[in-house]
């Protein structure tokens, strides 16, 4: 990596001791892809090798592609981009054209091979804040490909967990399970996006886990839906601190909230409203493990009570 990118700390190996589950014998070693998390936002921002050029990418469980790189990284790999699609982000419409990338390696855990990617204008998510200084996104690993690899984000420790070939499917859910701590179960939307259930006054949502999203966000629909009329103003945006929230069966005190339209994202459900966005902000401040092998929030044993 370039200097400027000293403080993204190199790979390292993490050997999780996990307890055994049936038909899996001995310890199963995860590997631990360590990332920096973006001053004050706690976005999980680390190193790739793509064909060889060093890149810095966002680990964003918001976006349903498998792999998004930015317009200026492909441009200076010398890749011939052809229009595919009207892509619709967060912040709203892009124009999105197709590539291959012969090679992606995270460090020494795992390498693919022609990966095919959207590559598009990032908006707002075209830089980051890294010891105060902006620093440029190359792309983003969307949740298809997170899934694929079996990846876990955990905010605890901010590192990618990466799940070894012998370790059967919700290993690491299963021990999480066994040493006490809280899962919710997601549901997989769109996208391979994971949407959790959110109770708030005693009606029921269905929020958008997305870890490239740096605050929480209710949609007006959810905050008409619940009545609040009365919102604080900060910086331009209304926001509001609701109490006594439960995702899924864990009870938190409260959440705040930029209330914001979405344009991307929403989804319908039996028995469920779309609320909106739980933001890597509040991720990390209950240490959250967002694991996409089995499909679970986890959140550690401390919070029960």
């Amino acid at each position: 990596m370039k200097k400027k990118y000293s403080i993204i700390t190199a790979i390292a190996a993490l050997g999780v001791a996990l307890s055994p589950i049936s038909g899996l014998a001995g310890k199963v070693e995860y590997k631990a892809y360590k990332v920096t998390l973006t001053d004050s936002l706690g976005h999980f921002f680390a190193p790739l090798k793509i064909e060889g050029k060093d890149a810095n990418f966002m680990f964003d469980s918001g976006a349903g592609a498998y792999f998004v790189a930015s317009k200026d990284f492909a441009k200076s790999l010398n890749k011939g981009l052809e229009p595919v699609a009207a892509g619709q982000m967060i912040d709203g419409a892009r124009t999105q054209y197709g590539t291959k990338f012969t090679s992606l390696a995270f460090g020494e855990i795992k390498t693919l091979h022609q990966v095919q990617s959207f590559v598009t204008d990032l908006g707002e998510h075209g830089s980051l804040t890294l010891d105060g200084k902006k620093t440029p996104v190359d792309g983003l690993v969307g949740s298809p490909l997170m899934k694929h690899l079996r990846l876990s984000l955990d905010y605890a420790n901010s590192t990618v967990l990466f799940a070894p070939k012998n370790a059967k499917k919700g290993t690491l859910a299963y021990n999480k399970k066994q040493r006490g701590d809280i899962l919710i179960k997601a549901h997989e939307g769109p996208g391979s996006r994971p949407y959790v259930p959110v109770t708030i006054d005693g009606k029921k949502f269905l929020f958008l886990v997305d870890s490239g999203a740096a605050v929480n966000i209710l949609t007006p629909e959810a905050r008409k839906h619940l009545g609040i009329r009365k919102v604080k103003r900060i910086g331009g945006m209304q926001t509001v601190e609701v109490k006594n929230p439960q995702i899924g069966h864990l009870q938190l005190s409260s959440l705040p909230f930029v209330i914001q339209k979405m344009k991307a994202g929403v989804i319908k459900a039996e028995g469920f409203e779309f609320g909106g966005i739980l933001g890597s902000r509040s991720l990390r401040q209950y240490k959250a493990t967002l694991d996409f092998d089995s499909y679970h929030l986890i959140f550690d044993k401390s919070l029960k009570g």
